[in-house]
């Protein structure tokens, strides 16, 4: 370990303890001697006004029908999606010129015509130390910049609706067995913060040589899923149940970040004539995929066993499961497969649940594969680079105490083995992030306090 002279020691010093609600008390009590930061305040106004509303009207029909050993549910639900959003244009090209504008009123205040001519001067082996110091000596009005950057505002519209059909089959096979059947579909509608309308131009600079717009896309469309489902159950005696059940998913619209080149008569949602020729990196429905699994459940009440083992049950289960996705920026031609982000192949989970009168504990162990969690696909070399999730195993603690009637206190520690997330790019020798967060402790209290019904 580095020691050396001078240099604080472990041990040797103690971290201040300060007193957060003193230091605000001195705050309100002293606002003259306090300055306000007017720039910060306006940038973080004109950056965090946003709104967005989106309302769901929806509808549907269902139908039970019962054919011997047979039963049927049938439904279509009709939904109506209609959304509007406000943002912040930030205009960092528009911040630029404006302080370039400011310096060159303060260098012909000094009676220059232009900023070259006072650089030529202040560079100049005869300058005096005022004239030398006079352009780094300016200072902008960092306000009206601040002003500038986030005077743009744009709100946009978006309307879709869709049919959304159910059927389900349930056959019995004998009293304890039973295979399901399903389809359906669904509906992933997309993040707020991916379609609230706003950009920023971010002028060239290093080895960039035209401006990059970074815009959410207004006009994503939700992700659709096609779902197709077969299982069989066994339920045990006394308390129990196994079951197996294989699955597929197909997936549309899905959605990629890209990067492309700004052109004329595209829609992007903005008014990007300005910018014919720039970077614009945005998120885009541009592909689909599929999804097919297998997962194996397993409980059992070890009462079954044991009358001492009653309060105990164990539980396990599998999931194994495969799926891609298809980028394509035109909304059809196949530009590229690539693993499904967020999306685990293999997850594994077992343990053992204690509950007895009042009590009610769990101890619960967790298994995930490597998984894929990023990528930035790039519209011109059609390259993609993907970010992924090492495997990982936790492990988990539950606690409830019911203490009055239908009151309980309830303890939760997640990952209580303190195991580091770790992301690595492309392949595992090129490690990208190591993270270690803690457990995470919840503890709530829980109660009805609802008036009991004479």
């Amino acid at each position: 370990s580095f020691r050396a002279a001078g240099y604080p020691q472990p041990g040797s010093y103690t971290v201040p303890n300060y007193n957060l609600d003193a230091i605000n008390r001195f705050f309100i009590e002293n606002p003259s001697l306090f300055t306000e930061d007017t720039a910060y305040r306006i940038a973080t106004e004109g950056d965090g006004l946003k709104s967005i509303q989106e309302r769901v009207s929806a509808g549907y029909a269902m139908a039970n029908f019962k054919f011997g050993k047979l039963g049927v549910l049938a439904g279509v639900r009709y939904e109506l999606t209609e959304g509007k959003g406000t943002g912040a244009i930030t205009d960092n090209e528009a911040a630029r010129d404006a302080a370039l504008n400011q310096m060159l009123a303060y260098v012909q205040g000094k009676g220059y015509a232009t900023i070259n001519d006072a650089y030529q001067a202040a560079i100049s082996p005869t300058a005096d130390y005022y004239t030398a110091t006079m352009l780094s000596s300016f200072r902008a009005d960092a306000a009206e910049l601040a002003r500038v950057r986030y005077a743009r505002r744009q709100t946009l519209s978006q309307d879709y609706d869709d049919f959304f059909p159910n059927l389900q089959l349930k056959y019995t096979l004998t009293e304890n067995l039973l295979l399901r059947a399903s389809y359906n579909k669904t509906i992933g509608r997309q993040n707020f913060e991916n379609i609230i309308p706003g950009y920023s131009v971010t002028p060239p600079g290093g080895e960039e040589v035209a401006n990059i717009v970074n815009a959410t896309n207004p006009l994503l469309k939700p992700v659709y899923f096609d779902n197709f489902e077969v299982s069989l159950e066994r339920y045990l005696t006394p308390s129990g149940l196994f079951s197996v059940n294989g699955y597929y998913k197909d997936v549309k619209q899905y959605i990629f970040d890209t990067e492309e080149t700004i052109e004329a008569g595209v829609d992007y949602g903005y008014d990007l004539s300005s910018y014919i020729g720039d970077t614009l990196r945005r998120k885009i429905n541009g592909g689909k995929g599929t999804i097919w699994g297998i997962e194996a459940s397993y409980s059992q009440g070890l009462g079954a066993f044991s009358e001492t083992l009653r309060p105990f049950t164990v539980f396990a289960n599998y999931t194994y499961q495969q799926g891609e996705s298809t980028a394509s920026y035109d909304g059809s031609a196949t530009s590229a497969t690539l693993p499904m982000l967020r999306f685990v192949p293999k997850m594994a989970n077992g343990g053992i649940t204690f509950r007895s009168g009042p009590y009610n504990l769990s101890l619960k162990a967790n298994w995930k594969s490597d998984y894929a969690q990023a990528f930035t696909f790039e519209g011109t070399t059609q390259q993609a680079m993907i970010t992924y999730v090492e495997e990982r195993a936790t492990l988990d603690l539950s606690a409830a105490y019911t203490f009055y009637k239908r009151h309980s206190v309830f303890l939760e520690v997640k990952n209580l083995t303190n195991e580091p997330v770790r992301q690595y790019l492309v392949k595992k020798d090129w490690m990208r992030s190591y993270n270690l967060y803690g457990a995470t402790i919840f503890l709530d209290e829980v109660g009805d306090m609802s008036p009991k019904v004479q």
